[in-house]
């Protein structure tokens, strides 16, 4: 059974806003989908914008930074008005 196969309620996250950290491939990838089924308004981010992605729901940057993390703040705040879930989903780093 595949994870579209599953059943959700599609009004779970209706109204919140959130943000998936490395949200462009892999398990942030299926996070960030299932959160989007799910009525949330997402944003997911990563260092290049994946082929296809949409630009409103993607936030290029490097959360590994300073300057990075800045970024995403700042944009987060400016697209959604504030944060109610955060999944900080990026893997290690030595920075």
């Amino acid at each position: 059974m595949g994870a579209s196969n599953i059943p959700y309620d599609a009004n779970e996250f209706t109204g919140r806003r959130i943000l998936v950290t490395g949200g462009t491939r892999g398990i942030g990838e299926a996070i960030f989908n299932r959160l989007m089924r799910g009525g949330g308004r997402v944003l997911t981010t990563a260092r290049t914008i994946p082929p296809g992605g949409n630009s409103e729901q993607f936030i290029q940057a490097d959360v590994s930074t300073r300057a990075g993390a800045d970024h995403i703040i700042k944009t987060t705040f400016d697209r959604l008005g504030g944060l109610d879930i955060l999944i900080h989903n990026v893997g290690g780093s030595a920075a």
